[in-house]
């Protein structure tokens, strides 16, 4: 390929995530259905809740999110339900990545190493 590519070309090409946060990939659905789980409110109405007045805003609600997995089978299956949901998976809305379709996607998932694997 020379030049600058297309846009048809790159949407042909093969993607892959090379760096994902596990709590950048719930989507509204699950974090209702964890919070529920769990006997938490949610902080906003359920349409709003990836609503984001600014990054301050953006960063408290990636907390609360990750105060919602508490155990490792938690952590687990959102990782499996990321990692296998189908072709068309979502993240929050906007999602980068995360909501490029995975039959677009190279299908490879790799063991992140740290001090728990140690």
């Amino acid at each position: 390929m020379t030049g600058m590519a297309t846009l048809e070309q790159i949407q042909r090409m093969p993607k892959l995530e090379l760096h994902i946060h596990l709590e950048g990939t719930f989507d509204p659905e699950t974090v209702c259905l964890l919070a529920e789980m769990q006997g938490i409110s949610l902080p906003r109405p359920r349409q709003h809740l990836f609503d984001f007045s600014g990054l301050s805003d953006f960063l408290d609600l990636l907390d609360w999110i990750c105060s919602l997995v508490q155990n490792r089978e938690t952590a687990q299956q959102i990782a499996y339900r990321h990692a296998f949901a189908g072709p068309a998976r979502q993240g929050p809305p906007g999602g980068g990545l995360s909501s490029i379709r995975k039959s677009s996607s190279i299908p490879a998932i790799g063991k992140t190493f740290g001090p728990e694997s140690c």
